[in-house]
């Protein structure tokens, strides 16, 4: 018999997959999703020797680089990040399993492809034969050993439900493994959704498993406890070792209905035979109602009580057949072993998770224990960039930037040395770079790491790609703090139009170009358009999340700014406050988010006039900004410049003139000599001074004001038409002295 081998073939610049026998023969693998170079440097990096199962397409044997054992390797592609999300879920529970009837996770990891494609790789411990290969090839078990089979079995179950709350749901003689001397399952379900859904009644049959192992269930649409299906497919499995055959059952079967039938008629007509005791527990196993069913603790208590009415001890037989497979697989240095790789993995995983929950904090403590672990387990440097940016990202989330750059330049540099300048991992810390250095303000440095990553993606993707749609937002967000609306808005339709396409209008990624549009708009005074944009935004991430988040904060800070803008300081508060204690409980107290949310406050509560409060908050905001920015970022110098206003609405000219000055040296910094933010606060300068009856000081304020107001904005945008009002009658005053104004 050849044997298989698996090799890729390059096409295109894209590796595939192949077959290659020995007789020279090769065919194209069949499969659901095609590995490019990204996929095959990712997967040799995990495994060796990789060789397909035979009439498997994403079951593969091979060695883990990590510790040269061999394992079962399964590849799973996903186009869907809930589905993706629900995966990575499950994977802490699952790597917990300590039970000698459950396969061992021995590594797990993921490639996201992009934004909406991602692929799953997991090595399990390698497993002989399954339950239905040794049934499918005549295998016959002594009435002692189904007992004690099917305790261990009902025992695991028992395990994973007692322990962790969760079914199986996916329990079929396929999926039981003859692993170092023990049959074990593999295989579970969505464990993460099943956690929900036995408490919440969710239909069993809408799960994706063998419809012969939960017949009633899809014959009733059944809205039952999960767990009972566990015992449903359970007695199924006893029933294939009894004797029942699913492949000549299938033959006969119309329906589903007509099959579960058959089974009762088998049950009932003692077809399947064994003794009197073991036949009424079969009977109430597989019974078409549910909650007839005995629990899967009372199954594993009866089956136990089986087995000492028959004169062994199975839980004792289990534990020195252990004891003595483990003593020949020590021996022969074959026995597989927990490894430190798979505590890497598992931190990795809940760090992952956390994140995607808006927990960065405790996505940070997992992270850094993962990076710790890699770097004393002398892991490959590939493995080290990827924590580095995984934590650069979550340090950015928290606001400590530099943290964030200090990691994230570690990663690129990794990813230089190891893939050359123009790679995808290149391309993915350049943009990394680009938003924390966009969140500090230095807007110069985001959008040359952005071009460069730019740059690469065009080099190696299409380019209506989601990655450079996502390149393409966090550009136009940029284009937006520097004033440039017509470039930002360019930019931003161009990542929408790209997303829409391939992720659909409801995907949380389009939210946040959504977002994004929302802002520019209301920048263009296009109040009714940026309302629509943001509140799209707004339900989406509801949708998605179903929870608190911190996504869902911005959006409620960003509707209540729409509020503000509107003369409707009542619901910008509404909405606004509701944002502010949102990001309170994800980012605590001294955060840039919870900065602009006070600032956002504060101009709310001075458009009510009530000055000291709005005062309060522009204080502590300014505070927040400086001890995490420093003296010289934007948003400090928009703190100065709140400041200023409320002392200019007080009549304190001198002191409001004080702070519009310190906001315009910063912002010239930052920004450089034009941008509309100073024309702002040159223009409120020029009103200080009109107020004063300083007029040749105002007229000089004003001009500069409309001048940089132009290069931005028509004619007929808000801010011009002031400036030119403003100067009009500072013009006329000039020309009558006596009178004051």
């Amino acid at each position: 018999m050849s044997q298989q081998v698996l090799y890729f073939l390059l096409i295109d610049h894209k590796f595939y997959p192949i077959l290659i026998l020995y007789n020279n023969y090769f065919s194209l693998m069949e499969s659901e999703f095609s590995l490019g170079d990204n996929d095959f440097q990712w997967l040799s990096q995990k495994f060796d020797d990789l060789i397909p199962f035979d009439k498997s397409k994403f079951w593969f044997k091979a060695k883990l680089v990590s510790s040269n054992t061999l394992s079962a390797v399964k590849l799973s592609h996903f186009e869907n990040s809930d589905d993706f999300a629900s995966a990575i879920k499950e994977m802490p529970f699952l790597m917990e399993f300590t039970h000698p009837n459950i396969m061992q996770i021995l590594d797990f990891d993921f490639l996201e492809k992009d934004i909406n494609s991602y692929l799953i790789a997991s090595a399990f411990e390698f497993g002989d034969l399954s339950l239905k290969d040794q049934l499918d090839d005549g295998k016959k078990f002594s009435d002692n050993e189904i007992l004690g089979l099917l305790w261990e079995l009902s025992d695991a179950l028992n395990y994973v439900n007692q322990t962790f709350g969760i079914a199986h749901a996916n329990l079929k003689s396929s999926n039981i493994i003859l692993s170092q001397g023990s049959y074990k399952m593999s295989e579970f379900g969505k464990t993460q959704e099943l956690r929900n859904k036995i408490r919440s009644n969710t239909p069993c049959w809408s799960l994706n498993m063998a419809p012969e192992y939960r017949l009633s269930e899809v014959a009733s649409q059944a809205t039952e406890d999960l767990l009972r299906l566990d015992v449903y497919s359970l007695g199924i499995v006893a029933a294939e070792l009894l004797g029942l055959n699913l492949k000549k059952l299938e033959a006969r079967r119309d329906t589903i209905k007509a099959f579960a039938n058959i089974i009762q008629e088998m049950l009932e007509g003692g077809d399947l035979k064994y003794g009197a005791d073991l036949n009424g527990l079969l009977k109430e196993m597989l019974s078409t109602n549910p909650k007839e069913r005995p629990s899967i603790s009372k199954v594993a208590h009866s089956l136990y009580e089986l087995c000492k009415k028959r004169g062994f001890d199975p839980a004792e037989l289990r534990q020195s057949r252990i004891a003595k497979v483990k003593h020949q697989l020590e021996n022969e240095g074959k026995l597989v072993k927990r490894t430190k790789q798979q505590e890497i993995q598992k931190l990795f995983i809940q760090g992952y998770q956390a994140h995607l929950g808006g927990k960065y904090k405790e996505s940070i403590e997992f992270y850094e224990k993962q990076l710790a672990l890699l770097i004393e387990n002398k892991s490959n440097q590939i493995e080290i960039a990827k924590a580095y940016s995984s934590l650069s990202v979550s340090f950015k989330n928290i606001g400590d930037y530099k943290k964030s750059v200090d990691l994230q330049t570690k990663a690129l540099e990794i990813r230089k040395t190891v893939f050359g300048e123009i790679h995808a991992h290149v391309a993915e810390s350049l943009s990394n770079l680009g938003v924390t250095y966009q969140a500090m303000g230095e807007y110069q440095k985001a959008l040359e790491c952005n071009e460069k990553a730019l740059d690469i993606r065009k080099q190696i993707q299409k380019d209506n790609s989601l990655e450079i749609s996502v390149l393409l937002n966090n550009n136009g967000a940029i284009y937006r703090q520097i004033g440039k609306y017509e470039a930002a808005k360019e930019a931003l339709e161009k990542a929408l139009e790209i997303k829409s396409k391939l992720l659909g209008m409801e995907h949380v990624d389009t939210a946040r170009t959504l977002n994004n549009l929302g802002l520019v708009e209301l920048q263009l005074q296009n109040i009714e358009k940026a309302l629509d944009y943001l509140k799209q935004a707004l339900r989406i991430r509801i949708k998605k999340y179903q929870a608190e988040h911190p996504e869902i904060a911005q959006s409620l800070n960003n509707i209540g700014v729409i509020y503000w803008q509107r003369n409707d300081a009542k619901n910008a508060l509404e909405y606004l406050k509701r944002g502010l204690e949102m990001k309170r409980k994800f980012l605590g107290e001294k955060h840039p988010e919870i900065a602009l949310a006070m600032n956002n406050i504060g101009l709310a509560y001075m458009q009510e006039k009530d000055l000291e409060t709005a005062l309060g908050y522009f204080q502590r905001s300014l505070e927040i900004r400086k001890e995490i920015f420093g003296e010289d970022h934007p948003d400090v110098g928009q703190s100065l410049v709140n400041i200023a206003a409320i002392y200019q609405e007080k009549g304190d000219g001198e002191t409001c003139i004080k702070y519009y000055k310190e906001a315009i040296e910063i912002k010239k910094k930052k920004y450089g000599p034009s941008h509309p933010e100073i024309a702002a606060a040159l223009l409120n300068i020029g009103i200080a001074y009109h107020k004063k009856h300083e007029y040749e000081q105002a007229l000089k304020c004003y001009e500069a004001a409309l001048a940089m107001y132009k290069m931005f904005f028509a004619d007929d945008h808000r801010q011009v038409q002031k400036c030119v009002a403003n100067i009009q009658a500072i013009e006329a005053r000039m020309k009558s002295p006596a009178k004051k104004i």
